[in-house]
Protein backbone atom coordinates (compact mmCIF):
# COMPACT_ATOMS: atom_id res chain seq x y z
CA UNK A 1 0.00 0.00 0.00
CA UNK A 2 1.27 3.47 -0.92
CA UNK A 3 1.56 6.02 1.87
CA UNK A 4 2.22 9.73 1.51
CA UNK A 5 4.20 11.82 3.94
CA UNK A 6 4.37 15.62 4.11
CA UNK A 7 8.00 16.68 3.73
CA UNK A 8 7.77 20.39 3.06
CA UNK A 9 5.38 23.35 3.00
CA UNK A 10 6.23 26.40 0.91
CA UNK A 11 4.52 29.56 -0.26
CA UNK A 12 4.36 30.16 -4.00
CA UNK A 13 4.52 33.91 -3.32
CA UNK A 14 7.91 35.60 -3.17
CA UNK A 15 9.54 36.38 0.18
CA UNK A 16 8.37 39.64 1.73
CA UNK A 17 4.85 39.60 0.26
CA UNK A 18 2.19 40.59 2.77
CA UNK A 19 0.20 37.47 3.72
CA UNK A 20 -3.03 39.46 3.43
CA UNK A 21 -2.56 39.79 -0.36
CA UNK A 22 -5.50 38.00 -1.95
CA UNK A 23 -3.91 35.27 -4.05
CA UNK A 24 -4.70 31.66 -4.79
CA UNK A 25 -2.63 28.93 -6.33
CA UNK A 26 -3.43 28.21 -9.94
CA UNK A 27 -1.53 25.41 -11.60
CA UNK A 28 1.56 23.26 -11.12
CA UNK A 29 3.96 21.75 -13.60
CA UNK A 30 7.17 19.76 -13.38
CA UNK A 31 9.83 19.87 -16.07
CA UNK A 32 10.42 16.65 -17.96
CA UNK A 33 13.71 16.02 -16.17
CA UNK A 34 12.06 16.59 -12.76
CA UNK A 35 14.53 19.34 -11.88
CA UNK A 36 12.08 22.27 -11.66
CA UNK A 37 8.57 22.83 -10.33
CA UNK A 38 6.53 25.76 -11.66
CA UNK A 39 3.46 27.25 -9.96
CA UNK A 40 1.06 30.05 -10.89
CA UNK A 41 -0.53 32.58 -8.52
CA UNK A 42 -3.91 34.13 -9.32
CA UNK A 43 -4.43 37.48 -7.63
CA UNK A 44 -0.70 38.11 -7.32
CA UNK A 45 -0.61 37.30 -11.08
CA UNK A 46 2.78 35.66 -11.04
CA UNK A 47 4.67 32.49 -11.88
CA UNK A 48 7.08 30.98 -9.36
CA UNK A 49 9.79 28.41 -9.99
CA UNK A 50 11.49 26.04 -7.57
CA UNK A 51 14.49 23.82 -8.14
CA UNK A 52 14.37 20.25 -6.83
CA UNK A 53 17.44 19.28 -4.80
CA UNK A 54 18.95 15.80 -4.57
CA UNK A 55 16.78 14.94 -1.56
CA UNK A 56 13.61 15.93 -3.44
CA UNK A 57 13.04 19.17 -1.50
CA UNK A 58 12.17 22.40 -3.30
CA UNK A 59 14.27 25.58 -3.27
CA UNK A 60 12.81 28.94 -4.35
CA UNK A 61 14.30 30.18 -7.66
CA UNK A 62 12.25 33.11 -8.88
CA UNK A 63 8.83 34.71 -9.02
CA UNK A 64 7.88 36.94 -11.95
CA UNK A 65 4.77 38.84 -13.00
CA UNK A 66 2.78 37.13 -15.73
CA UNK A 67 2.43 40.50 -17.43
CA UNK A 68 -1.35 40.18 -17.29
CA UNK A 69 -4.28 39.36 -15.04
CA UNK A 70 -5.48 35.99 -13.77
CA UNK A 71 -3.08 33.33 -15.04
CA UNK A 72 -5.77 30.71 -15.66
CA UNK A 73 -3.39 28.13 -17.11
CA UNK A 74 0.21 27.75 -18.20
CA UNK A 75 2.18 25.09 -19.97
CA UNK A 76 5.74 24.20 -20.86
CA UNK A 77 6.62 24.26 -24.54
CA UNK A 78 7.75 20.87 -25.89
CA UNK A 79 11.39 22.03 -25.82
CA UNK A 80 11.09 22.66 -22.07
CA UNK A 81 12.72 26.09 -22.49
CA UNK A 82 9.59 28.26 -22.69
CA UNK A 83 6.49 28.72 -20.54
CA UNK A 84 3.27 30.02 -22.09
CA UNK A 85 0.81 31.71 -19.72
CA UNK A 86 -2.92 32.19 -20.42
CA UNK A 87 -3.77 35.52 -18.74
CA UNK A 88 -7.54 35.13 -18.78
CA UNK A 89 -8.68 38.59 -17.61
CA UNK A 90 -6.26 40.55 -19.80
CA UNK A 91 -6.99 38.55 -22.98
CA UNK A 92 -3.45 37.47 -23.77
CA UNK A 93 -1.00 34.61 -23.84
CA UNK A 94 2.49 35.63 -22.68
CA UNK A 95 5.68 33.72 -23.46
CA UNK A 96 8.59 33.37 -21.01
CA UNK A 97 12.04 31.85 -21.42
CA UNK A 98 12.84 29.23 -18.75
CA UNK A 99 16.55 29.09 -17.95
CA UNK A 100 18.20 25.87 -16.84
CA UNK A 101 18.67 27.59 -13.46
CA UNK A 102 14.89 28.00 -13.10
CA UNK A 103 14.86 31.72 -13.83
CA UNK A 104 11.91 32.88 -15.93
CA UNK A 105 12.32 35.92 -18.16
CA UNK A 106 9.69 37.54 -20.38
CA UNK A 107 10.44 37.19 -24.08
CA UNK A 108 8.30 40.22 -24.94
CA UNK A 109 6.17 37.95 -27.11
CA UNK A 110 2.44 38.14 -26.34
CA UNK A 111 -0.58 37.06 -28.34
CA UNK A 112 -4.07 38.56 -28.07
CA UNK A 113 -6.52 35.76 -27.30
CA UNK A 114 -9.99 36.55 -25.89
CA UNK A 115 -10.22 35.11 -22.35
CA UNK A 116 -7.68 32.29 -22.75
CA UNK A 117 -8.12 29.48 -20.25
CA UNK A 118 -6.09 26.54 -21.57
CA UNK A 119 -2.96 26.02 -23.67
CA UNK A 120 -2.05 22.70 -25.26
CA UNK A 121 0.62 21.62 -27.73
CA UNK A 122 -0.44 18.84 -30.09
Amino acid sequence: MLTLQLRQTLSTLPPGIDASVQSTGGGLAVTQDGGLVIASNRGHDSITTFSVDDSGLLQFCTCVSTGGRTPRHFTLAPTGRHVLVANQDSDEVAVFHLGRDGVLSPTGCTHHVPSPNFICFI
